[in-house]
């Protein structure tokens, strides 16, 4: 008997050993997305706030660039985490908030729909990754990658990503064997800090000029489903289209998104019109000619956001009070404030060469 029972051991030892290594082979062979391509950083993160969430923005680049989570505490007290990624599609930002209430359950969602102009059949693998690696296990992830992934691209590819890397042993490096073990946050709740300018940028240019300006049946279908999901669970609903200097929309869109809106009661806000009134400047706020919002146009146009949503959103009030939140949060400002001092020594140079231009 006490043979037997040793064997059986011995078996779950060695079962254990190698769910362990391939749990870490797994993480090993992962891009880490800490020196470059950090928004990749951005899904796992999520999961480390512990306090209850306020708000939560979903979308594209344009909106983990243009709002600033630690910056909205600061000016009104709200906790917040932007789950956008690189390209995100509207299909993806559903299944954000769909994982985030299991989670962490917010009280308002601000979707930002710049990116529901492109095809239902817009597939970008590295972007995928960026979303959908970081996300942990649960049916919203499966459906995910479901709704996601190329028709040549398997599901057992995002499950174990290690398929998907295993060629990468070639690049590791000390940083990738480092993370393995290390936590340490990388982006600001979902911001990435960044404080480049454009000299040469003209600011808002008009509007995208296309023959076809009919949104896509898929990326409209999984806005309603995002809407319905959020009212189901009581969690107020706000769309916006963020601040570019780029023609990137057309006014065509504006109107479908607000058949939506009004069928459902919810806010739209369109602001490429009202840059001046908040006072950004693309060539000192943007580091790509307009396409995105650095760190000092993001605080500009997250104080902006932050007060229409004060005054349109009664579940939403100041935290800043409350011992609880400011223990955790103060320790999140202190960081981000450090950071964006040592950014706004560039920052300040890259000033000069607008002032010289």
């Amino acid at each position: 008997m006490k043979v037997q029972l040793k064997k059986i051991f011995i078996v779950l030892l060695e079962i254990a050993f190698i769910i362990c290594a391939v749990l870490f082979t797994n993480k090993l062979f992962m891009p880490k997305y800490v020196s470059e391509n950090q928004d990749g950083r951005i899904a796992e993160e999520f999961y480390d706030e512990k306090l209850p969430l306020d708000v939560v923005f979903v979308g594209p680049s344009t909106i983990y660039n243009a709002v600033s989570p630690v910056w909205l505490w600061e000016q009104y007290g709200f906790t917040s985490y932007v789950r956008g990624n690189a390209s995100q599609t509207m299909w993806q930002s559903y299944y954000m908030v769909a994982d985030a209430i299991q989670y962490n359950k917010p009280k308002v969602v601000v979707v930002d729909v710049t990116f529901i102009r492109h095809a239902d059949d817009f597939v970008e693998e590295p972007s995928n990754r960026k979303a959908l690696d970081g996300m942990k296990l649960s049916k919203v992830k499966l459906d995910a990658i479901k709704d996601s992934k190329a028709e040549v691209e398997k599901t057992g590819d995002y499950l174990f990503p290690l398929f998907r890397f295993h060629s990468r042993w070639n690049e590791l490096s000390m940083e990738d064997l480092i993370w393995c073990f290390k936590d340490d946050p990388v982006t600001y709740n979902g911001h990435l800090m960044q404080f480049g300018t454009s000299p040469t940028a003209f600011g808002f240019t008009g509007y995208d000029a296309r023959e076809e300006y009919m949104l896509g049946d898929k990326s409209v279908a999984y806005l309603r489903k995002l809407i319905e999901l959020c009212q189901d669970n009581d969690i107020t609903v706000i769309l916006m289209k963020t601040p570019a200097g780029t023609p990137n929309w057309a006014l065509q869109y504006d109107a479908q998104i607000m058949t939506v809106a009004s069928e459902y009661n919810v806010g739209y806000v369109n602001f490429d019109m009202l840059a001046d009134e908040m006072g950004l400047n693309y060539k000192a706020h943007s580091p790509d000619e307009g396409r995105h919002l650095n760190t000092v146009g993001a605080e500009i146009f997250t104080n902006y956001l932050g007060q229409i949503l004060k005054t349109s959103c009664s579940t939403l009030i100041d935290h800043k009070w409350d011992a609880h939140y400011t223990d955790v949060w103060n320790e999140k400002v202190s960081r981000y404030e450090y950071d964006k001092a040592v950014g706004m020594v560039e920052y300040a140079a890259e000033l000069e060469k607008i002032r010289k231009e």
